[in-house]
């Protein structure tokens, strides 16, 4: 189909080809290959699959196939995971040579407007190392078949944990040392083992201001040149952290976060509760882990970046304007959402402050019956939806609501659409059966008035329709439609969101009308000067109340044998943009001790004493164990234990699941 499913045009040429994944050009709509894995073939097509190639045969099985990040470039890997065999095209996958071997799966291109020679591919050269394989990293440009190692320096990391991600590229070291001394009865580690490069500069480690282990990590965003990551420390304790702009120095965000179990964090890639708010600037939301006696799941909404995290307010009246009476502590609204998956929340660049989320009033989550939830200013304020459709999305710049699901009133699988910002509903039938829905599918950068919805019957038979918007909005929308929204912390006395102000055009709710694809959003921006809530606790140092208290020393001054070590309290929140103001006084640094004196408890016998030497000898029996216990474990970590795992993220920055990526074998989107 190329009009957006209305009709299907079967491919006869296919009839006795196997065709197992396929594969898109992130770059171009219309160019796309078709794989036939178990006969070594492929099929290309340069019009969006109206017409395709004849059959080429391939010298190898292929596993994965990967575009060139460039536009023009006709460049493709391939890549035999049965023979750890990277090879290249430079024909649009007509002719095909090696490009190496013993290469992992682990393989990426250059970034557009990050890397001069966007024909470079970076990837892992696979050693046996005492029977254990480790790489090396790669940096090979096909424009002067010219390959070097990406910092010498940095040694082996562990096969299979590059990323390359925006301005930031990631690794984990492999401690030779610690696995000859028999690494494999320890599980964990507090040792630096996440290597860093920003710019693509030489590896750094990545500093966190815990000591807490660290056996796993997910890469959630690296956009706004800063790096936001969920690391897993021990059983039941996964949090949230933000980088600097160098995405070395970590401070928290947010802990305690509902993730997956153990063994998913170890084998397969895990769950986190955590999201950003792409139509909301500095807006995140998580489901944290009460910590009553019972342990709770509950969400909270963050609008600096995790400076500060408070309840979602639940809406004031419901569906048919009755008062709810629903107050934090006692009750606030919750979301259900996957970092990874997109089916129960919308949020996108393209409709500023619009988000619709799926979830339920109370204490905590899962409490009450579920239903949709819409907000207009970026998650402040909230209406409920007269039903429970749990998939939705958002056409032409926000300017239509669409959501999918069952009935239970009529027992028919509905499709509801509103064009004033959920105040009114129109119905459709789907189907007179039970359909499972399972997916609203819609363009890259929800600009168009074409959606695709489909689902499953009882009976295994896949339904599927296309939705088309255009005649029901009409009209063009015109200036009169319009008002400016301007998005702000609603706990901050400013207006100021991360140092400027910024003013939206936004369509008025109650004008039908519709944006147009190439519409371009008006918006303008003031620089605001810098106040203490611009300002987040640097590394090393952990909030309490309002202020920020030193957990960490930098060892980077205090091994070079100084007393004293130097650094700001503070940091500028990444992404802010605020100038002067506070800024010289909250960025500047203060003196520390490298160590700490303990003064001798009193030798006397008097109850005092007692009171006051026994809780010295207890807290310095303590600290005696804990520094023992993170020696020996820094001394003999589980380095097979490790996992590296990002997200894959489209353009809009949505979050997309694994299974609508290329192929189901290659490492979806987790490496």
């Amino acid at each position: 189909s190329a009009d957006y499913g209305a009709s299907f045009q079967q491919q006869h040429r296919f009839d006795n080809a196997n065709i197992t994944w396929w594969s898109f050009h992130e770059g171009s709509s219309t160019d796309l290959i078709l794989v036939s894995g178990l006969a070594k073939q492929i099929y290309y097509s340069h019009d969006s699959g109206r017409t395709f190639s004849d059959a080429i045969k391939l010298p190898f099985t292929p596993s994965r196939i990967l575009y060139s990040n460039d536009k023009s470039s006709a460049y493709i890997l391939g890549y035999d995971r049965g023979t750890q065999t990277l090879y290249i095209s430079k024909n649009n996958g007509a002719a095909w040579k090696v490009l190496n071997q013993a290469v992992s799966s682990a393989f990426f291109w250059a970034v557009p407007n990050i890397d001069t020679d966007l024909g470079i591919v970076f990837y892992e050269s696979i050693h046996k190392l005492s029977n254990r394989s480790v790489s090396r990293i790669i940096q090979h440009s096909i424009t002067t078949n010219i390959k070097v190692i990406f910092d010498p320096t940095a040694g082996y990391t562990q096969m299979g944990s590059l990323i390359v991600s925006n301005n930031y590229i990631f690794a984990l070291l492999f401690n030779y040392l610690a696995y000859q001394k028999k690494a494999k009865q320890i599980s964990n580690t507090t040792k630096d083992l996440l290597l860093v490069s920003y710019k693509r500069k030489n590896f750094a480690f990545a500093k966190f201001p815990i000591l807490d282990l660290r056996r796993g990590f997910l890469i959630a965003y690296t956009d706004d040149d800063e790096v936001v990551i969920a690391v897993n420390h021990n059983t039941n304790l996964t949090n949230i952290y933000i980088s600097d702009t160098s995405g070395i120095y970590y401070g928290l965000v947010i802990d305690r976060i509902v993730t997956s179990r153990d063994l998913i964090w170890l084998y397969t890639t895990p769950i986190v509760r955590f999201k950003k708010f792409p139509s909301m600037p500095g807006t995140y939301v998580a489901i944290q882990v009460s910590s009553d006696r019972i342990p709770r799941q509950i969400t909270k909404i963050s609008y600096n970046k995790g400076g500060a995290w408070h309840p979602i307010r639940a809406p004031a009246k419901d569906q048919s304007g009755n008062a709810i009476n629903c107050t934090p502590p006692g009750c606030s609204l919750h979301l259900q959402f996957l970092l990874r998956r997109t089916y129960t929340f919308y949020s996108s660049l393209s409709s500023p402050g619009l988000v619709i989320g799926y979830g339920n009033l109370g204490q905590y989550l899962y409490q009450r019956p579920s239903a949709m939830y819409i907000s207009q200013d970026g998650g402040y304020t909230w209406k409920v939806m007269p039903f429970q459709y749990s998939h939705f999305t958002a056409l032409d710049h926000g300017s239509v609501i669409v959501a999918a699901g069952f009935d239970t009133s009529t027992s028919e699988s509905m499709i509801s659409y509103s064009c004033n910002g959920g105040i009114d509903w129109k119905n459709l039938k789907f189907s007179n059966e039970k359909i499972r829905i399972s997916r609203l599918i819609v363009e890259p950068g929800y600009t168009s008035l074409f959606a695709t919805v489909y689902g499953s019957k009882q009976s295994q038979e896949w339904v599927l329709a296309r939705l088309n918007f255009t005649s029901l909005l009409q009209k063009k929308c015109q200036p009169s439609d319009y008002e400016v929204w301007i998005p702000r912390n609603p706990y901050s006395y400013r207006n100021c969101t991360l140092g400027k102000v910024t003013s939206y055009q936004i369509r008025k709710p109650e004008s039908c009308c519709y944006n147009g694809r190439n519409f371009i959003r008006p918006k303008t921006v003031t620089i605001c000067p810098c106040s203490r809530e611009d300002f987040q606790c640097n590394y090393g140092f952990s909030s309490t109340f309002f202020n920020c208290s030193v957990v960490a020393v930098d060892q980077q001054e205090c091994d070079s044998g100084a007393k004293y070590y130097y650094a700001s309290i503070y940091r500028k929140i990444p992404g802010n943009q605020c100038i002067k103001g506070v800024e010289s006084m909250m960025l500047a640094k203060h003196r520390y001790p490298c160590s700490l004196a303990f003064t001798p408890a009193p030798t006397s016998g008097s109850n005092v004493g007692l009171a006051i030497g026994l809780p010295v000898l207890v807290i310095a029996l303590l600290i005696a164990v804990l520094l023992f216990y993170k020696y020996r474990r820094s001394r003999f970590p589980f380095v097979s234990s490790f996992r590296l795992r990002r997200t894959t993220t489209t353009r809009d920055e949505g979050l997309i699941e694994d299974s609508t990526l290329e192929e189901p074998s290659k490492p979806s989107s987790v490496v």
